[in-house]
């Protein structure tokens, strides 16, 4: 079962803020996320999505709305959607979706032409 626990780091201890309902010794796992979005189980379910894809097609759903309404960059985006500069290009082309060209941009694509 899954839980969401409030901690905090100190002196090389992560220390939850409340006290926790587990056996002495049970094992756990921490995943530590910037941001987490839960998603109902019954709609989860309802995804048409084969169960290995589902996070990294929701990451890239996720990436190209938010860069189409401009409120990720290019760059910021295609990290999101964890693809490379040309697999995010040639996803936006696919859904016929405009680049977004500002001088940022450019200068990126700039930095980026002269690494290779």
């Amino acid at each position: 079962m899954a839980q969401i626990i409030n901690a905090i780091y100190e002196e090389g201890v992560l220390k939850p803020l409340e006290p926790l309902d587990i056996k002495e010794h049970t094992k756990v796992r921490i995943i530590m996320s910037e941001i987490v979005i839960e998603i109902p189980s019954e709609i989860a379910m309802a995804l048409k999505i084969p169960d290995k894809e589902i996070i990294p097609v929701l990451r890239q759903e996720l990436a190209i709305q938010l860069y189409t309404q401009q409120l990720l960059s290019f760059g910021k985006a295609r990290q999101l959607a964890q693809l490379s500069k040309w697999e995010f290009a040639e996803l936006l082309g696919r859904r016929g979706i405009i680049r977004h060209y500002d001088d940022q941009s450019l200068q990126e694509d700039m930095e980026f032409a002269y690494e290779k």
